[in-house]
C-alpha cells in the first residue's frame, strides 16, 4: 500500500476557493431561532471563570 500524497497549500487553496461563501449573520439568525437568543451561560456557570 502506498502511502498517500499530502496537497499542498496551493491546492488546499484552490479547493477551498470553490466552497460557499459563508453568511454568519443569516448563520447567527438561524442560530438563534434555533436555540433561541439568551445568554445561557451565567457569571457562575462558566467553567472558563471558575477559580
Amino acid at each position: 500500500m502506498t502511502p498517500r500524497r499530502q496537497p499542498t497549500t496551493e491546492e488546499l487553496l484552490a479547493e477551498a476557493r470553490l466552497l460557499p461563501r459563508i453568511d454568519a449573520a443569516a448563520m447567527r439568525r438561524e442560530a438563534d431561532e434555533f436555540f433561541g437568543s439568551e445568554d445561557r451561560i451565567g457569571e457562575d456557570d462558566d467553567p472558563l471563570t471558575r477559580a
